[in-house]
């Protein structure tokens, strides 16, 4: 069923090829072009995938960092206001001043790498470290604000405990995120590799049979010709050189059979 399918497949063609090496380059090609499609589809998978875990990888360092450091520095910060507010010494003011810049700074920093969720938790804490920071600017003027200053540092450390808390869970869905995304980059190339496995075998077979086709006609026909038994047209299917080769075996049986008919003619 095959052969007498691919054989009328093969008389519908219009164009053949002219030899056997240019089928064989053909099927070659053929059986590749798919290979090549997934070897650059996969290579490209693989890098976007690790560009994305490069910039998952960065902001989740970062924000880990951030957090931490915005953790050490509003410790900091609270020591030196406590200290200021016992020694009233306005260069420990400035000190105070400076440290709002820099938990201002690591705030920001990781404000732009929070998500909607953990986004709010620090936007608030930016405004308690504000109104902190105006209460500190009022405390030269107005000394009985100096407690009441000191005293915002608890709401201000459970909002910095809540903002560690979101950047770890944000890390932590990220992470997950990233091996999810790591299996099924593994599972599209499972199923990629199984489809080519599907298509390149088929291919190759045919390319196999279609090269193997015309060899096996013309072993055939130089058989009859070797034993000289009466046959029928000689006709190979295949690549146009196998076509003009059945075309001279055709011819030289024509001579072996005039030339047999002389013999018995002379004999007689």
């Amino acid at each position: 069923l095959f052969r007498s399918t691919w054989s009328r497949v093969l008389s519908g063609m219009h164009w053949r090829p002219r030899s056997i090496l240019q089928l064989i380059l053909l099927g070659f090609l053929t059986v590749v072009a798919p290979l090549s499609a997934a070897l650059v589809l996969a290579v490209q998978t693989l890098v976007e995938q690790a560009v994305e875990n490069a910039r998952l990888n960065e902001r989740t360092v970062t924000l880990t960092r951030s957090t931490q450091q915005l953790q050490g520095d509003l410790l900091d910060l609270e020591r030196r206001t406590r200290q200021y507010a016992t020694l009233q010494d306005p260069a420990l003011l400035r000190l105070v001043l400076e440290g709002f810049e820099d938990l201002q700074a690591t705030l920001a920093t990781i404000g732009q790498r929070l998500d909607a969720r953990g986004a709010p938790v620090a936007q608030r804490l930016g405004e308690q470290l504000r109104d902190l920071q105006r209460e500190l600017m009022r405390v030269p003027l107005d000394a009985t604000r100096l407690e009441r200053a000191v005293a915002l540092f608890d709401p201000i450390s459970r909002e910095a405990q809540a903002t560690g808390h979101s950047s770890r869970l944000q890390v932590d869905a990220e992470l997950a995120t990233q091996l999810l995304a790591a299996d099924q980059t593994r599972t599209r190339m499972i199923l990629i590799a199984s489809a080519l496995a599907l298509l390149t075998v088929p291919l190759a077979l045919l390319f196999t049979y279609w090269i193997n086709h015309p060899i096996r006609q013309l072993e055939q026909v130089i058989r009859q010709l070797g034993s000289a038994a009466p046959g029928g047209s000689i006709r190979i299917q295949g690549p146009r050189e196998m076509q003009l080769l059945g075309g001279q075996l055709a011819w030289l049986r024509d001579q072996l059979a005039q030339l047999d008919a002389q013999k018995q003619q002379f004999l007689r």
